[in-house]
């Protein structure tokens, strides 16, 4: 188990898809060839000419994808001046607040906290 407040990256990509409703058979985690780094991709919409490229889900890190679930989960923002950190405020029958080092990783912690509480299982990375 991981923490909700201790995700980043792929981990947290890969969790604001399930709360956002997309099946866990169509997310993966993968490393990116020749990297270390890893991302989240939904394997059911294909990109470009080639079924082996897929729709790279990189909600903690791409506004258009963050800044839709501010909208949509009516979440305010703001950063706290003495720790410079964003925190993200989201009402759900009480009000939670979640934070990170950036804006995108505030909100979707906050949405992940909301659809599955305060702590999610670690997913494994496909090689």
């Amino acid at each position: 188990m991981i923490r909700t407040a201790d995700l980043t990256g792929a981990q947290l990509d890969y969790h604001t898809a399930r709360a956002q409703g997309i099946p866990a058979e169509r997310l993966k985690i993968r490393r990116v060839p020749r990297t270390d780094t890893l991302i989240c991709v939904d394997l059911a919409h294909p990109v470009g000419f080639t079924s082996s490229r897929v729709e790279r889900l990189d909600y903690s890190d791409d506004w258009n994808l963050a800044g839709a679930l501010l909208e949509q989960h009516n979440i305010e923002l703001e950063v706290n001046t003495d720790t410079k950190r964003w925190q993200a405020l989201y009402w759900r029958g009480r009000s939670m607040y979640s934070y990170g080092p950036t804006p995108q990783v505030a909100i979707c912690r906050a949405v992940v906290r909301a659809a599955f509480g305060d702590e999610v299982e670690e997913v494994a990375v496909c090689e």
